[in-house]
């Protein structure tokens, strides 16, 4: 990913020119800090690959890992949280994860766990709809998971044509039954369609034909599917199912 290649970036020029603090401004909005020098980083892919490749040597390949989920959690100030974590890292090596009550290591550990979470929800919670010869699936996720699901879907569906559309970030994954190409998309380049087909009204007669009244535990629902996902759920729209006469 291009913007946590940038932030490698950063870490390579702290650890060549100590002294200077760097702030990264490019993909988040912070207040201004006075009587700091900002210095505007450029991506460069090789000093990237030196900062990937010392942080497996010095530190570990789980680290990096741990790093990565870190950044895709999109909270603010994960920037600068894992700085802190790779420059402590720099100085434990491998035993960092065994400093639990750092500040610095729970931070980007809290932030690795909360994109694992969300990630491990979605596989769930994704719902593809069929418009025309082509899947799509609409989300709004807080972490920017849309990495790190696509390959389920591609080994799961490699034989249908796919879109998994991240709304909230205007990006998507394209499947072509070959690749998996991620690609910027605004919501006006998607066409709606308001009527159901059908094998969405078929799931809907499924969800609401299964469901035991008596036993509707709207709390423990929730709790399983929160109610942002709602929006996104083939089954949780609000459409009459009982027109199925009119796909027959």
């Amino acid at each position: 990913m291009m913007e946590l290649l940038t932030d490698f970036c950063a870490v390579y020029i702290i650890f060549i020119r100590t002294g200077i603090l760097l702030r990264k401004f490019a993909y988040s909005i912070v207040n201004p800090l006075f009587f700091l020098e900002e210095k505007k980083i450029v991506t460069n892919t090789k000093n990237a690959q030196i900062v990937s490749d010392a942080i497996c040597q010095k530190i570990s390949q789980e680290s990096l890992y741990d790093i990565y989920y870190a950044f895709l959690s999109d909270k603010n100030g994960k920037e600068m949280a894992i700085l802190d974590y790779v420059r402590m890292g720099f100085r434990v090596g491998k035993a960092i994860r065994c400093h639990l009550t750092d500040r610095r290591v729970k931070i980007v550990l809290d932030l690795c766990e909360r994109t694992v979470r969300e990630r491990h929800r979605m596989l769930g919670l994704l719902r593809f709809q069929r418009k025309k010869n082509v899947l799509y699936a609409r989300i709004e996720p807080d972490c920017d998971i849309l990495p790190l699901i696509h390959s389920h879907f591609q080994k799961r569906i490699s034989s249908e044509y796919w879109v998994i559309h991240d709304t909230k970030r205007n990006k998507a994954v394209i499947y072509d039954k070959k690749v998996c190409r991620m690609v910027e998309v605004s919501k006006d380049e998607i066409i709606e369609d308001k009527k159901d087909d059908y094998f969405e009204v078929l799931w809907k007669i499924y969800h609401k034909k299964m469901a035991i009244s008596e036993r509707r535990n709207l709390k423990l629902q929730m709790a399983h599917m929160p109610k942002k996902y709602w929006k996104n759920l083939t089954e949780m729209q609000e459409k009459s199912v009982d027109n199925l006469k009119n796909f027959l």
